[in-house]
């Protein structure tokens, strides 16, 4: 048997005297000093900052402060773009803030602009910017007819229906318990849109297209993302809604004024800015912790909708929105879970059946290999 007994000499260090004796073998002594009294110094308390301890690294805190802020962008970007749609046709504004974020994305890329933006799957990426092209004109419409809360509500489906698509176009088993939350998320949808109700528009389904049109888009993405540049994919999406909104310009321009001129460069700095900040937030974190601070997109909407134009959500709106985002937090934390349990399953020690099986006792052998080890 060993043990611990304490001995304070006359220096003021504690001297500790761990006696082992382990069987069939003489015993040793083995001593650890430390400072006791005015020599010693308490342990600094942790001040570990709260994102830091939410993400485990700095990096990944840097990666949460880029997606949070990248959301602001965008909802004031959004912002922007139902006020000036007042007064200016979808296709302009579309048309200036493709611009302003080409050449933004062009000033950054520098000498390398042109190897980097060289798509390596040209069909695919035609695919997806395609499909950028009829969210992007979509969310914009749904923007100038509807309120910016209630826009960016039902963009949030955008995940539900990918995970209702997964089956189809990625292969991916889905549970009866993503399917349950995905059915949960489309009523807190109808609750937004309230068909029954007396104010009943069909243009109350352009952002519900718009998200199903940023769902395929999503998936497209999935699929070449490994095989293609950030810088690639961002340009050539931007570049086809540039072309798209040109083929509308003999049906309404009009000239901005100058300070709305500030306006259209505004719309493209912020969600040129907000993409890039989007890609490098993926790069320092993980998808599966950033996902659920993207609905923080829906908070700053309700504040500069307020800010601006004095708009209130209405309570079904607010209750359908909360079931939209709880049925898509859900679907994350499900999907976390299991990517866990596999991983969990996959770090075990396969047994003489060739499954693997937790090792109860290994908490107890693990302190007889660092006694080892002395």
């Amino acid at each position: 048997m060993g043990g611990w007994r304490p001995i304070v000499n006359g220096r003021g260090l504690t001297k500790v005297e761990r006696r082992m004796e382990p069987r069939g073998a003489a015993s040793e002594l083995d001593e650890v000093s430390f400072p006791t009294g005015a020599d010693a110094v308490a342990p600094e308390p942790s001040r570990t900052p709260l994102l830091e301890k939410i993400t485990g690294s700095r990096s990944g805190q840097a990666g949460l402060l880029l997606m949070l802020g990248s959301c602001a962008l965008l909802a004031l970007g959004d912002t922007i773009a139902k006020w000036l749609s007042a007064a200016y046709p979808v296709g302009e504004i579309i048309f200036i803030r493709g611009l302003v974020i080409i050449v933004l994305l062009l000033v950054i890329s520098g000498k390398r602009a042109i190897s980097e933006i060289q798509p390596r799957h040209p069909l695919a990426q035609a695919w997806r910017a395609f499909l950028f092209v009829a969210a992007t004109f979509l969310t914009i419409w749904s923007l100038k007819l509807l309120p910016l809360p209630m826009v960016s509500a039902i963009g949030f489906t955008s995940p539900l229906i990918v995970m209702a698509l997964a089956p189809s176009l990625l292969g991916e088993a889905v549970g009866l318990q993503r399917w349950i939350a995905t059915s949960v998320g489309f009523a807190g949808v109808l609750l937004i849109v309230n068909p029954l109700g007396a104010e009943w528009q069909w243009y109350l389904l352009l952002p519900l297209c718009a998200a199903c049109a940023s769902a395929l888009r999503d998936i497209a993405t999935r699929q070449i993302a490994s095989r293609e540049s950030g810088v690639s994919v961002v340009f050539i999406a931007v570049a086809a809604t540039l072309i798209g909104a040109a083929f509308t310009i003999p049906f309404g321009w009009v000239v901005p004024a100058m300070g709305d001129t500030v306006l259209f460069l505004a719309i493209g700095l912020a969600h040129g800015t907000a993409y890039l900040m989007q890609v490098r937030a993926f790069r320092l974190s993980e998808a599966q912790l950033l996902m659920p601070f993207k609905y923080s997109l829906l908070l700053w909407s309700i504040v500069f909708a307020f800010a601006v134009w004095g708009y209130l959500p209405t309570l079904s709106m607010l209750l359908g929105a909360a079931i939209v985002m709880g049925s898509g937090l859900y679907v994350w934390a499900h999907e976390r879970n299991t990517r866990r349990r596999g991983q969990y399953q996959a770090s075990r020690p396969p047994t003489c059946d060739g499954t693997s099986r937790a090792r109860p006792l290994a908490w107890i052998l693990q302190p007889a290999r660092n006694e080892e080890r002395d």
